[in-house]
C-alpha cells in the first residue's frame, strides 16, 4: 500500500513538471499558428494574425461563423503568466529598459508573433506587443516587449500603452486572443481514481 501511494505522488509531480508551450496548427498543416499553454489548457493564436486590427474589428470576428469563432481576449493576468513563462516579467510596475539583448524576448516573438519587426525591421528586430481584454485609461491596454537595433530591450505593461478601441492605424499591435479551453479531466482526478481502483485491487486480493 505504501508503495503505491508513493507512486502515485511521484505520478501528480512528473504530470506537474512537464507543464510547457507547445506549438500547434490553426488553419492549415504546419501553420503553427497556436501556441497551446499545457498548464492552463489555453490556445494562444499567433499575434500576427490580428496585427493591425483594432479591438472592436477582433471582438466582431469572435462571432459564430467569424474568422475567431471560439476565441475571446485574454486578460492582463493571463498575459503576464504568458510572458512569465518565457522568464518575462510584465507585472504591474515591472516596465524598464535592460541595456542588452534578451534571447528570451526573441524567444517569444518567434513563437507568439514578432509584430515589431513587420512595424520596423531595421529598428525593432524582435518584439511581441498586443491589445488585451482589460481597460486601461481611454481604451482596452496593451502588454509586449520589444527589442531595439541600438541595444535597449524595453517591456511595457499596461501602465504604458493605452490602445483606444476604433483607432484605426494600431502599429505595431495585434491581439492576444485566447480559445476557450477544454475542460479536461484534471489530473487530481485522475490520479485519485487510479488510487480508488488501487485500493479496490488490494481489498479484494485480500479478501
Amino acid at each position: 500500500m505504501r508503495h503505491f501511494l508513493i507512486t502515485l505522488v511521484l505520478a501528480a509531480i512528473s504530470i506537474s513538471s512537464n507543464a510547457a508551450l507547445v506549438s500547434k496548427d490553426w488553419q492549415s498543416t504546419g501553420d503553427n499558428l497556436i501556441t497551446h499553454d499545457t498548464e492552463t489548457g489555453l490556445n494562444w493564436l499567433n499575434l500576427t494574425a490580428t496585427y493591425g486590427a483594432t479591438f472592436d474589428a477582433v471582438t466582431h470576428e469572435f462571432r459564430i461563423g467569424g474568422q475567431f469563432e471560439g476565441f475571446r481576449y485574454a486578460t492582463d493576468a493571463e498575459v503576464e503568466d504568458l510572458w512569465l513563462k518565457f522568464d518575462i516579467d510584465l507585472s504591474t510596475g515591472a516596465a524598464t529598459s535592460v541595456p542588452d539583448w534578451d534571447a528570451n524576448v526573441q524567444t517569444a516573438a518567434t513563437q507568439l508573433g514578432n509584430t515589431w519587426n513587420i512595424y520596423a525591421a531595421w529598428d525593432y528586430p524582435y518584439g511581441v506587443s498586443g491589445i488585451t481584454a482589460t481597460v486601461s485609461g481611454p481604451g482596452h491596454s496593451a502588454l509586449g516587449a520589444y527589442q531595439t537595433d541600438w541595444g535597449p530591450t524595453v517591456y511595457e505593461t499596461n501602465g504604458v500603452i493605452t490602445i483606444s478601441d476604433t483607432l484605426a492605424n494600431i502599429q505595431p499591435y495585434g491581439s492576444y486572443i485566447v480559445s476557450v479551453p477544454e475542460v479536461p479531466l484534471p489530473a487530481a482526478a485522475w490520479l485519485f481514481g487510479s488510487a480508488l481502483l488501487g485500493l479496490g485491487a488490494i481489498k479484494r486480493k485480500r479478501s
